[in-house]
């Protein structure tokens, strides 16, 4: 059902505490844009995906 496909994504205010405890505890990070991790994954032989 295309009302129930969602894609998982984080709420700003969990981007803001990670940042907040990055900034706290003098860390580093890395980001990245990861677009098409879905579009190019494989499946096997027995997973199937339907969406009308």
């Amino acid at each position: 059902d295309q009302y129930e496909t969602y894609s998982t994504v984080a709420r700003s205010t969990t981007i803001k505490v990670i940042l907040a405890i990055v900034a706290a505890y003098d860390l580093g990070y890395n980001q990245m844009d990861v677009i098409t991790s879905f579009l190019n994954g494989v499946l096997g032989d027995d997973e199937h995906v339907y969406i009308k």
